[in-house]
């Protein structure tokens, strides 16, 4: 005999959920970084010039301090 709910041969499906609503893009995240990484570049911009310049200031002292050295 069959129980009172229903038959006992089928199994029981679970409730259907709803599928979560599609992602939105973080544009403030991907903005955030862009600004990040332009402020990267810039800093690294000013670091190669400032290594560049004391580069040159470095040759100019060794040139001169050779200059000194033929003068003596």
């Amino acid at each position: 005999m069959a129980p009172a709910g229903g038959s006992s041969l089928v199994p029981s499906l679970p409730p259907p959920r709803p599928k979560p609503p599609p992602e939105c893009p973080n544009l403030y995240g991907k903005r955030r970084e862009l600004a990040r990484i332009q402020m990267m570049e810039a800093e690294i911009g000013f670091l190669e010039s400032m290594c560049s310049s004391e580069i040159k200031r470095e040759r100019y002292i060794f040139f001169e301090y050779t200059l000194d050295m033929f003068r003596e």
